[in-house]
C-alpha cells in the first residue's frame, strides 16, 4: 500500500479480513513471521504508521465524552489537541460539536459511533488508515460523507485500507481489491 492509494479487502466471513487489519496496525501480534511497514524505505513499527476504525466502533471507546475520545490519541503521542481542533473533527464527520462534544460515545447511535470512530482515527494524523466495514450502520448521507472523507485522505497522500463485504463500495472507491 502506498500513500494516496485505497486498497479494498474482501472475502467471506471468517477469512481473516479484520485480523489482517488488526495485525497491520499493531493491535495483534503475529503467531509466526512478522509484519514490516516501510516508510521512505526504512522499516518502522507498523503501529506507529497505521491506525484503524474498528468494525464495532463501540469497542474502541472508553472515555466519557466524544471530545475526550478525539483528543486522547494525539495527547497520548505528545501532540495536545485544542478544543477548536476537536470541534473541527466532529463537524468534519457530521457530528455538530455543539451537540456531540460532551456526549458519552456509548449513548450514540451505531451510525454516530462510526462517524466518531472516523474522527478519532483522522485526528491521529497517521499516514495509513484502516476502516473495517466503514459504511455498516450509515444512512445515505453518512455513506456520502465517508466517501468524501476517504477522498480527502487520498488527495492528501494518505494510504487507506477499506475492509468490506460491500463490493459496490469497493469497486467505486478503491484502486484495487485484495480478496482473502
Amino acid at each position: 500500500l502506498r500513500g494516496g492509494e485505497i486498497l479494498g479487502v474482501s472475502g467471506p466471513t471468517g477469512s481473516g479480513k479484520s485480523t489482517l487489519g488488526l495485525l497491520l496496525c499493531g493491535l495483534l501480534t503475529p503467531t509466526a513471521g512478522q509484519i514490516v511497514c516501510r516508510s521512505n524505505g526504512k522499516a518502522v513499527v507498523s503501529g506507529l504508521a497505521v491506525t484503524m476504525a474498528l468494525q464495532q466502533p463501540e469497542n474502541q471507546f472508553f472515555l466519557p465524552t466524544c471530545a475526550a475520545e478525539i483528543a486522547f490519541g494525539p495527547d497520548n503521542i505528545g501532540i495536545p489537541m485544542a478544543g477548536e481542533r476537536i470541534d473541527e473533527y466532529l463537524n468534519l464527520v457530521g457530528l455538530p460539536s455543539s451537540l456531540f462534544r460532551g456526549r458519552d460515545p456509548l449513548t450514540l447511535s451505531v451510525g454516530e459511533q462510526r462517524r466518531l470512530a472516523f474522527a478519532v482515527v483522522l485526528a491521529l494524523g497517521k499516514p495509513f488508515i484502516i476502516y473495517d466495514e466503514p459504511t455498516a450502520g450509515l444512512d445515505a448521507e453518512g455513506i456520502a460523507r465517508f466517501l468524501s472523507l476517504a477522498g480527502q485522505v487520498e488527495a492528501s497522500g494518505g494510504g487507506q485500507i477499506v475492509i468490506s463485504h460491500d463490493h459496490g463500495l469497493l469497486n467505486r472507491l478503491t484502486d484495487r481489491v485484495l480478496t482473502l
